[in-house]
């Protein structure tokens, strides 16, 4: 159980993280 623990937020930061880059990403390329 431990190990899905920190498997869990892992995965749940990358998510997060590709979702931040990708929001970045389109409003840079709305405003240039």
């Amino acid at each position: 159980m431990r190990q899905t623990d920190r498997i869990l937020p892992q995965d749940l930061a990358a998510c997060l993280w590709l979702l931040g880059l990708a929001l970045l990403a389109g409003e840079n390329g709305r405003r240039n």
